[in-house]
């Protein structure tokens, strides 16, 4: 078939980059609200692209009711180039609150502004209780 299967793992990886970062973080919100943690580090002398994301935010405790946002930025002061919003809400512990599935970023993925910058995660939300941050980059590096 001419074009391959979309989901052909040659093409996924054309596409969506060959490197696959999980992640998963616990974030006791009373503490570490604004925590900006590494997920990916690229080698030294490269660049990420981080091509695709999947993530979600789980409850571990109960958390008060209040808006929250999940980002990625590159290095440590810079850009925000992916947002998932999230209602976290009065819930028992193991609630996924916000499943954000996998979306592309943007058409050509986001490429680090320079050599050597890392990934990293920016949680902002409640004042009170713990929620786990997990999920998969998908990209590569040049």
């Amino acid at each position: 078939m001419a074009g391959g299967n979309p989901l052909n793992p040659e093409i996924c990886a054309q596409n969506l980059g060959s490197i696959v970062k999980p992640f998963s973080i616990v974030i006791d919100a009373s503490v570490s609200s604004g925590l900006s943690a590494a997920v990916w580090t690229p080698a030294s002398g490269k660049r990420f692209r981080v091509m695709s994301v999947d993530a979600s935010v789980v409850v571990d405790a109960v958390c008060a009711a209040t808006e929250g946002t999940v980002s990625l930025v590159d290095n440590v002061a810079g850009n925000i180039f992916w947002t998932l919003g999230a209602t976290i809400i009065s819930a028992p512990a193991g609630t996924v609150v916000r499943n954000g599935g996998p979306s592309l970023v943007g058409t050509y993925g986001y490429l680090s502004l320079a050599a050597n910058n890392v990934v990293k995660l920016l949680f902002t939300g409640p004042a009170t209780g713990k929620v786990t941050v997990a999920g998969n980059l998908m990209g590569r590096e040049e």
